[in-house]
């Protein structure tokens, strides 16, 4: 975040891609929720605010990827809603999304395909239904019962 508007913050999307216009920055304003807050200072937003700002220049600037560390994290439940529509949208815009999670749920609401590390290893990489009910290794096994996986 720079030290200026919510709004303003948004608009540095223009430094990448002159054609976008103050109507885009306005529409995204409102798709993202924060229409309301335009003039506020970005680095008084709360956590969410500024998370819903950032998936706000990647549908603004519509790239091919985009890559999410922990997007959702220590949001409520209101905000983590939100916030997901919002990486679906992204989604639907065309773009891949590589996001990392540790919340199962979220993966199962989100993801199509996934990756699972341990120890800096990848151990599973597929589909998600068959990684969440067939799992394969014993990390995932004890990941998916919510062990600990210390050893």
């Amino acid at each position: 975040m720079i030290k200026a508007s919510a709004k303003a913050n948004l608009g540095i999307a223009r430094d990448v891609d002159p054609s976008i216009r103050n109507t885009d920055v306005d529409r995204v304003m409102a798709q993202v929720g924060l229409d309301n807050l335009d003039i506020s200072p970005a680095h008084k937003l709360s956590t969410g605010e500024r998370q819903k700002l950032c998936l706000g220049r990647a549908i603004l600037l519509q790239p091919n990827l985009v890559l999410l560390d922990e997007p959702i994290a220590n949001l409520d439940p209101n905000a983590t809603e939100q916030g997901e529509d919002l990486i679906r949208q992204c989604n639907r815009q065309g773009a891949n999304v590589i996001f990392s999670s540790h919340q199962l749920a979220q993966v199962q609401r989100l993801a199509e395909h996934i990756i699972f590390l341990d120890k800096g290893e990848i151990k599973e990489n597929g589909p998600v239904d068959p990684f969440l009910n067939q799992p394969q290794t014993p990390a995932e096994k004890r990941y998916l019962h919510q062990e600990l996986l210390n050893d």
